[in-house]
């Protein structure tokens, strides 16, 4: 009987320690290192290639082609059908770039935002943003408003930066939808208004943007803005969890200790955490491995 009074007084102790407190990802225009942005082809899609195919789109990357160049930089940073390298899709990227290929210049200010295949450079990704977004590349659109939203690489200008956010919604972007709600929630440029931050991350959540599904989430559950209705929040929550949005794994998890809008459930919020550690969510990863043994067990990934 002891053993089971300690297992109990571990597992009030983890449903202690895990109440809801509920987050929207920390808005800044650049992610860690591994995230990396969705892809966005906004010349030619290309399909899915056979293997066959690659020395061929290679050959024509090598004589010049600049939409062969980017197409070879997107399968390098994905890992699709060639190596996985990080590097080469920068150089493939900047090759392109150089010639004037829209998507080839956003990718170069997306490379240089993340510091990744190259080392981190705020101004260069401002500047490589700010060539694809004058010629209405709406996701450089979105990333070039994001940071003059917080002065990377350029000024802090909050009138550029909702400019920026409504030329992308304009062009019906997902992420320019969900940037322009923020500065609604945050009253930046605007009056405060949680209504009008609701109906663009609606827009955004429409388009299965996992962070407008978590934010709409947090709205609901805490009742900013509509009546608060925990059913509805962890609705939107689960949605963006699914999709792979780490701050809604943790407050998926939040939900179910709490037994807000879903029965009681530790295990199933276990499951939840488990998802947003393995992705590097910091809180995440302490409470696994303080209670991961309630649970059978809890191995980093990174270890």
């Amino acid at each position: 009987m002891t053993g089971d009074r300690q297992s109990a007084a571990n597992l009030g102790a983890w449903l202690a320690r895990l109440q809801p407190d509920l987050r929207r990802r920390p808005e800044s225009s650049g992610s860690s290192r591994g995230e990396l942005p969705v892809l966005l082809r906004t010349e030619k899609e290309p399909e899915p290639l056979p293997s066959q195919s690659v020395d061929e789109l290679r050959r024509s990357a090598e004589e010049g082609n600049p939409d062969d160049q980017c197409r070879l930089g997107l399968l390098h940073l994905e890992g699709d059908t060639v190596a996985k390298d990080s590097e080469e899709a920068f150089r493939w990227f900047g090759r392109a770039a150089e010639q004037g290929h829209l998507e080839g210049q956003y990718r170069v200010g997306e490379a240089y935002r993340q510091g990744d295949g190259t080392p981190r450079d705020d101004e260069e990704a401002a500047r490589w943003f700010r060539r694809a977004a004058d010629r209405g590349h709406p996701k450089a659109q979105n990333s070039l408003g994001k940071m003059h939203r917080w002065g990377e690489g350029v000024p802090v200008d909050h009138p550029e930066a909702m400019r920026l956010f409504r030329l992308g919604v304009a062009q019906g972007d997902s992420d320019a939808q969900y940037s322009l709600g923020m500065m609604y929630a945050q009253g930046e440029n605007v009056s405060k208004d949680p209504l009008s931050a609701i109906m663009w991350w609606l827009h955004s959540a429409a388009q299965d943007n996992a962070e407008a599904q978590n934010s709409l989430g947090v709205m609901f559950a805490k009742g900013e803005g509509v009546p608060q209705d925990d059913a509805k929040g962890l609705k939107w929550m689960r949605m963006a969890a699914i999709g792979g949005d780490v701050d809604a794994q943790y407050n998926v998890g939040g939900m179910y200790v709490a037994g807000k809008g879903v029965k009681q459930d530790p295990f199933e919020a276990f499951k939840w955490i488990r998802q947003a550690a393995a992705q590097g969510h910091k809180d995440a990863k302490e409470l696994c491995e303080e209670f991961g043994g309630l649970f059978g067990g809890y191995v980093d990934e990174e270890d």
